[in-house]
């Protein structure tokens, strides 16, 4: 760990704006709950893993779960309240399972889980 303090770690793109990219269905992918790219944890982890491989591929040393938007209260603009920690889990194990295609080439990387502010501010 004493590496934190000596290099510059660089840290994964935006995973919205590439989700938004992607070619998903609102009604299929998102469970008709367009703006709600957490459930896509649950959905399509594949396109979510996929996103995050390609961060580490092209160099980065820190993945963001996709969490932006995955607090109770968020979720529940989207009547999935009751699956935030089932969606918060899966997202951090999708963040692990991107790393482990890497591993064998020795650097450390992290999984930091992402906070959003939520929609509820004044």
């Amino acid at each position: 760990m004493d590496h934190l303090r000596e290099e510059v770690l660089l840290c994964d793109g935006a995973m919205g704006s590439r989700l938004q990219l992607a070619e998903l269905d609102i009604e299929i992918d998102y469970w008709g709950q367009e703006n709600c790219s957490e459930v896509l944890n649950l959905s399509r982890p594949d396109i979510v893993r996929e996103i995050q491989q390609g961060f580490v591929a092209a160099g980065s040393d820190i993945l963001l779960t996709n969490t932006f938007g995955g607090s109770a209260i968020t979720l529940a603009e989207f009547d999935l309240q009751d699956r935030t920690f089932e969606i918060n889990k899966k997202a951090a194990e999708l963040a692990r399972e991107s790393l482990e295609e890497f591993r064998r080439d020795g650097l450390d990387r992290y999984v930091l889980g992402d906070i959003g502010p939520g929609t509820k501010l004044p």
